[in-house]
């Protein structure tokens, strides 16, 4: 076994930790550089205003704390509403599962042998089966806001414009 030296060590995390940040520096400038210039460029200002590299580097920071907030808020508020129905598909999905497996292990021992060999077969199949019943609540859902009046109306192009 070899005997490594302890500052070659220290040496080897502080390069690797240097280079770590200086990537995450970089990420986050280019993000705050790219939404401020489009936020100022949106306004009408790109032109008149120039920041300080500290504030894109600030800027990024803040998309991607808002982008995390913003994910959370989606997925609780989102969780609500399916969290129910999910636990019911995969309550469906996974017996389903189960009893199509026995019956072809069972009943069926060469496609039974078939079904080892591509175990992605029955995750494909269930990835389908929660895929629809999805489809189901949402469609459920557009028919409910379509009832209240919550029509979507495609905007309609003509030679005047929008119309």
């Amino acid at each position: 076994m070899a005997i490594t030296n302890p500052i070659k060590e220290v040496a080897k995390y502080i390069g690797w930790l240097a280079g770590s940040m200086a990537g995450i520096a970089a990420i986050l400038y280019a993000i705050g550089y790219i939404t401020t210039r489009t936020h100022l460029y949106l306004l009408g200002i790109d032109s008149f205003i120039q920041y300080a590299h500290e504030y894109y580097l600030m800027e990024g920071g803040n998309f991607f704390i808002f982008l995390a907030i913003y994910t959370v808020k989606v997925f609780l508020s989102y969780s609500r509403v399916y969290f129910i129905p999910c636990l019911v598909a995969l309550a469906v999905v996974y017996p389903v599962y189960l009893l199509m497996r026995w019956i072809i292990v069972r009943l069926f021992p060469r496609l039974g042998r078939i079904a080892g060999l591509a175990p992605w077969l029955w995750r494909a199949l269930a990835l389908v089966l929660l895929a629809a019943f999805m489809f189901v609540f949402l469609i459920q859902d557009i028919n409910k806001a379509n009832k209240m009046g919550l029509r979507y109306r495609p905007m309609a192009f003509t030679e005047q414009g929008v119309a």
